[in-house]
C-alpha cells in the first residue's frame, strides 16, 4: 500500500475515533446500494444526522401499463432524486482544491469548520470502499492529492449556482 493510501486511512481512522452528536463517519453506510446490483444507488442519506437525503422515486414520463393474465399492470421507472432537505457544500482545501459534497438542510445550516475534516473523512472512507468493491477508481484523482489536502473553509452551493 502507497504511503499517501495509508496517510489517507490514518485520517479516517482518527476521524472515526471521534465521538459526538454530529459523528458522522460511523455511519459508514450513507449511500444505500442495490442489494441487485451493487453499482446502482438507492438513497443517499446525510452525512451528519442521517435522514434520507435523496431517494428513488417514480417517473411518470415512462409509465407503461401491460395486460397480464386479465390483469393491468403497471410499470414505472424510478429514479434517484433529491428531496426537499437535499443540499450541498463546496468545502475548500489549503492547496486551492475544493470538493463538493452533500448533507441536510438542517445539519448544513449549524455546519461549523471543525466538523469539515470529518465530512471529507467520511467521503474518503466511501472511495477507499469503492476502490476494495471493485467499482473501480475515484475520478482518476490520485490517492496523494486526496490524502495531503486539509480542509480550510466551506461555502452552502445554492440551486441557482449549480447550473
Amino acid at each position: 500500500m502507497s504511503a499517501d493510501k495509508q496517510k489517507m486511512l490514518s485520517r479516517i481512522t482518527a476521524a472515526k475515533a471521534k465521538e459526538g452528536p454530529n459523528c458522522c463517519i460511523n455511519k459508514r453506510d450513507y449511500i444505500e446500494h442495490n442489494e441487485k446490483c451493487d453499482s446502482l444507488i438507492d438513497a443517499v442519506y446525510c452525512k451528519m444526522c442521517g435522514c434520507k437525503i435523496k431517494s428513488l422515486i417514480p417517473d411518470d414520463r415512462f409509465e407503461e401499463s401491460k395486460t397480464i393474465n386479465g390483469k393491468i399492470v403497471i410499470f414505472q421507472r424510478l429514479i434517484l432524486a433529491e428531496t426537499s432537505n437535499y443540499r450541498e457544500i463546496l468545502i475548500e482545501f489549503d492547496d486551492g482544491s475544493a470538493h463538493v459534497t452533500c448533507a441536510c438542510n438542517s445539519c448544513i445550516a449549524k455546519m461549523q469548520s471543525a466538523d469539515l475534516e470529518e465530512i471529507y473523512a467520511t467521503d474518503m472512507d466511501d472511495w477507499v470502499g469503492d476502490e476494495e468493491k471493485g467499482r473501480g477508481p475515484v475520478d482518476g484523482v490520485n490517492w496523494g492529492t486526496l490524502a495531503h489536502r486539509s480542509p480550510t473553509r466551506f461555502k452552502k452551493i445554492s440551486f441557482k449556482d449549480r447550473g
